[in-house]
């Protein structure tokens, strides 16, 4: 696991990697953790770093568009939370009575410490400040939070059995620098506005009434109507996560930070709507000069194609036939944009516009291949038999409807329009 680990982050660090590589290591990474907690050993401190080195560089904003990617997919970053979550619980489970366990990355910032559920020695304050070795984006940090330790009092009722583990509270927060753009958002005008702050404690405590207060710093100007959300744990494997604001209420709010109080043990976030720019939002009207372009470009296709139909028993020939069909694909590309342009409310319509315009644009550029086919065949003398004909069709057509076909199967339409 050692080796695995190490391995992994030499891959990260190198910074050349894809969406897909994302999903497959955080899949690696819920291997690892689970091969942990089976083993009987414990790892050592610097694969522990390792870990968390690893998470942090995996939510690096400049992987932000490789991530929207993998969203299209699997709900990676979601999974990645939860996966965090158990490997800060089986660390803890292998610290001491009232030790505690602090790392900063460049994105992350945990905190773990474990306490006798018969006693919980003080109040949980995250982050800790004052500590050797914090990254400035941690230092600075306005974000807060504090757990009386009479929240740990009740904890949820567990299988009976008698355990150590069940003995001692686990108890693990996380500031999250960069999830907040990463994780699927909200529709919009509604944005996360803040760091994500994480706790987690096992066995789970269960507040008789909301003690847990939050302040969280906004990280934009502009916006309004704050609210405090929690991510409400699902199913990640079938995207049933998402932000809610059951069990948390906004206090007070300022430009400066917001302050939530809350009854639940979960993450936190801050949701506000941001206002719109009237200049890079969608308008109602269509754009005149692509109006204008793909009109022209349609009237000269249209007249192309009376002029050949009009002489088609003369100059009817395989190339004839291949540019009439290059002609048919780039015209009804440009009358799917002209269109289009009225359809971007109806997101089935915008779905299907989006599907077809792929597969004409495919089209036009495998009839450009197969007419250089075609000329390569005529240069070289070689006899074109039917089966080289029907073979035309099938890589003008045939091609360009198995990668669609192919695309909206894998993503289930939703790399098709946006979400709005």
């Amino acid at each position: 696991m050692s080796q695995i680990v190490r391995s992994l982050l030499e891959l990260l660090q190198r910074r050349s990697y894809y969406s897909g590589d994302l999903l497959f290591s955080t899949e690696i990474l819920r291997n690892v953790t689970d091969t942990f907690k089976r083993a009987t050993f414990i790892p050592a401190s610097d694969d522990v770093q390792k870990f968390f080195q690893i998470v942090s560089h995996m939510l690096d904003l400049e992987n932000l568009e490789k991530w929207e990617d993998a969203h299209q997919v699997a709900p990676g970053a979601a999974l990645l939370m939860r996966i965090l979550e158990d490997f800060i619980h089986f660390i803890g489970e292998a610290q001491k009575p009232f030790q505690s366990f602090l790392t900063v990355t460049n994105n992350l910032m945990i905190t773990i410490q474990r306490e006798p559920v018969s006693a919980v020695s003080s109040d949980i304050n995250f982050p800790m400040k004052g500590r050797r070795g914090m990254k400035d984006w941690a230092r600075t940090a306005e974000d807060k939070l504090y757990i009386p330790k009479e929240v740990f009092t009740n904890p949820a009722e567990e299988p009976e059995r008698e355990s150590e583990t069940t003995m001692y509270y686990v108890i693990g927060a996380i500031l999250y620098r960069t999830l907040g753009v990463i994780l699927p958002g909200p529709n919009p005008p509604a944005v996360i506005n803040s760091k994500i702050l994480t706790v987690t404690v096992r066995p789970e405590p269960q507040p008789s009434e909301p003690m847990v207060v939050v302040e969280l710093s906004p990280l934009l100007n502009g916006t309004s109507d704050p609210q405090c959300v929690v991510w409400n744990y699902g199913n990640p494997e079938a995207g049933a996560e998402n932000w809610g604001t059951e069990g948390c209420q906004t206090l007070a709010s300022n430009t400066v930070h917001t302050k939530c109080l809350c009854s639940r043990i979960s993450t936190y976030a801050l949701l506000v709507q941001q206002a719109k720019d009237p200049d890079m939002g969608p308008t109602s009207m269509p754009s005149v000069p692509l109006m204008v372009g793909c009109g022209v470009s349609c009237t000269a296709l249209f007249i192309l194609l009376l002029i050949y139909a009009a002489f088609w028993r003369y100059i009817r020939s395989e190339r004839s036939i291949i540019l009439v069909n290059f002609c048919f694909s780039i015209l009804a590309s440009n009358l799917l944009i002209l269109l289009g342009q009225s359809q971007t409310l109806n997101k089935g319509l915008c779905t299907v516009t989006a599907a077809f315009l792929h597969f004409f644009f495919l089209a036009s550029f495998c009839w450009v291949l197969t007419e250089a086919w075609q000329s390569y065949l005529a240069v070289t003398g070689k006899t074109r038999s039917r089966i080289i004909r029907k073979r035309f069709l099938c890589l003008g057509w045939g091609l360009p409807a198995l990668v669609v076909a192919v695309s909206v199967g894998f993503t289930r339409a939703r790399g098709y329009g946006t979400a709005s």
